[in-house]
């Protein structure tokens, strides 16, 4: 007698593992400068905050050191690979002194391996004018007739200037050409007499 005997079967099983990255968190713009009046209002910058990596991430924003006049929303959050979020960073001017104020906004993941750090810097400056001549004096005739004089007004600072022209105490023999006017910084502006 013949006896067939089946082979034995064989099954192989292929296994694919992938090494995921740490997550990578990046920080668009990577730094904040802005130059403005004393009394300006509050104003609101957006800050993109990215995860370049594989894998999610878990993110926190804080101030260092703290100060009043800045604040950022929201202060965390959880990012997908490849995801982004908006961060509103609001500056409130109000109240400061002119000078240069300065604070680091610092981006952590949660592993704390990674930090972005945005320096802050926020200019406040107070508006200044030169106006020249700085006096009139005239002496004229009894019934002569009118003339003119120029008066030279120069924004001197670092920030616009809105100025305004008013007599004190007002006087009928005297007028302007103009009372009022917007100059850039290094912008000047004539005003005749009359």
């Amino acid at each position: 007698d013949t006896t067939e005997t089946a082979p034995a079967s064989s099954n192989t099983t292929t296994v694919w593992y992938q090494v995921a990255g740490a997550p990578v968190i990046s920080v668009s713009p990577t730094a904040l400068t802005y130059l403005v009046k004393v009394g300006t209002a509050a104003f609101d910058v957006p800050v993109t905050v990215k995860n370049e990596g594989q894998v999610p991430l878990d993110w926190t924003v804080t101030e260092n050191p703290a100060v009043t006049w800045l604040s950022a929303a929201p202060t965390g959050g959880h990012l997908a690979a490849g995801a982004s979020v908006t961060v509103t960073v609001t500056f409130n001017p109000a109240g400061l002194a002119a000078g240069d104020h300065s604070t680091t906004l610092a981006f952590t993941s949660a592993s704390g391996n990674t930090v972005k750090n945005v320096p802050v810097t926020l200019r406040v400056r107070a508006p200044q004018l030169t106006v020249a001549p700085s006096s009139f004096d005239y002496t004229v005739r009894i019934g002569a007739t009118s003339f003119t004089a120029s008066l030279y007004i120069t924004n001197t600072g670092e920030v616009p200037v809105t100025w305004n022209l008013a007599e004190n105490p007002a006087a009928a023999w005297l007028s302007q050409s103009a009372t009022t006017g917007a100059l850039e910084p290094g912008a000047g502006a004539t005003v005749t007499l009359t």
